[in-house]
């Protein structure tokens, strides 16, 4: 009844400038927006993330009804190709759900940018941004999907561990390209499907561990992985963090490929829970970390209390060095020194806020590094 235009259509009638599409749209944009202000004129100050989460009676929804419009489209087209026996429709190509939505999204941003958020600001709406509106329903709409699939998909390892590979990639692909950030930013993870279940939280721990523990075998038991490396061989002292304003501070021709590889683990690790929003599952993530650092450092002191030369003992002894060196340089980054100081780490939170160098002393990583050190 409106004349709703395709999404490929408004974008592309305002690239072309096509007139009689474009004012057609505005006209029912008017009524509608008139309409729902008229109703509920407190959405007329209301942020994207309370336009987001706005509620009618009994908790309907409630959100502006000219973005559900908008949406609804891009919602039975999600629906027809990613449920039922549709062929799209597969466990095994997690990729195809993310990728749909950031082609939604990229055909969308130019309409979106040149004409919704202008006009959406001629009615008053001054804090809300249209784009990120967009990104918070696509992220729901995809987190439902991935809530359905869960049972099925926790049935299979690989399915787990490619689909939380597809999640980190796409959340990362909205903060770094699509510009996402304040509060709207905090309700987009989509790897949260799997954070916030306690069954799939403990299938991806327990998938890290397993991966890990192959790993660790092989650090340990290949003696080529102590042979030390050239200074023109090692690359480990480029920023392993990009959260990290400095290189650890160590000297290359200490380092062994196994502890460099140790490190890149424990990089990797992090990197894979830095987007979940909930610091108590980071802290879960961050003691498996801890677990695979212990277990590493025993088999080091094993590794140089069994040596029966001397050049073995230094290898070794120069990659707890340079194990302790980058554990203490991570030990001040910004992402773990707040996981040290919120809720339940231990720290009151009525008193005065820690020097960073007390914060620094006290966190699981110094702590375990100076293990290594000793």
């Amino acid at each position: 009844a409106m004349g709703w235009p395709k999404v490929s259509e408004l974008s592309d009638a305002v690239a072309n400038r096509t007139t009689d599409k474009i004012t057609k749209f505005k006209l029912s944009l008017e009524r509608v927006m008139s309409t729902q202000l008229l109703l509920h004129p407190h959405l007329k100050t209301a942020t994207t993330c309370a336009v987001a989460d706005a509620t009618g009676g009994a908790g309907a929804p409630q959100g502006l009804w000219a973005m559900d419009a908008l949406m609804h489209a891009i919602s039975v087209r999600f629906q027809y190709h990613f449920s039922g026996d549709r062929p799209t429709n597969r466990l095994d190509k997690p990729g195809w759900l993310f990728s749909f939505a950031l082609q939604r999204l990229e055909e969308l941003t130019p309409f979106l940018l040149g004409f919704l958020q202008p006009l959406m600001q001629s009615h008053g709406l001054v804090l809300y941004d249209a784009k990120e509106d967009v990104l918070v329903r696509l992220v729901r709409m995809l987190m439902d999907k991935l809530d359905g699939d869960m049972p099925r998909l926790l049935l299979n390892s690989d399915y787990v561990r490619d689909t939380i590979h597809e999640a980190l990639m796409f959340d990362k692909a909205l903060r770094e390209h699509h510009g996402l950030a304040g509060d709207s930013a905090e309700l987009v993870h989509c790897v949260d499907a799997f954070a916030r279940r306690p069954d799939a939280l403990a299938r991806w721990l327990r998938l890290e561990q397993e991966d890990a523990t192959r790993v660790l075998e092989s650090l340990i038991d290949d003696p080529d992985k102590f042979v030390v490396k050239d200074e023109g061989e090692a690359d480990s002292f480029k920023e392993l963090d990009a959260g990290l304003e400095e290189e650890a501070d160590v000297d290359p021709v200490l380092v062994t490929e196994s502890g460099e590889c140790l490190m890149a683990l424990m990089q990797r690790i992090t990197e894979k829970y830095r987007g979940v929003p909930r610091v108590s599952v980071r802290r879960q993530f961050l003691h498996l970390q801890i677990d695979i650092l212990q277990r590493y450092l025993v088999a080091l002191q094993t590794k140089a209390a069994c040596s029966e030369d001397l050049e073995t003992f230094i290898a070794v002894a120069d990659t707890a060095v340079y194990c302790q060196a980058t554990l203490c340089a991570w030990g001040e980054d910004l992402f773990f020194l707040e996981m040290h100081v919120a809720p339940g780490s231990g720290l009151k939170t009525d008193s005065p806020m820690p020097d960073a160098e007390d914060l620094e002393l006290g966190s699981p990583l110094v702590n375990i590094g100076e293990e290594f050190g000793q």
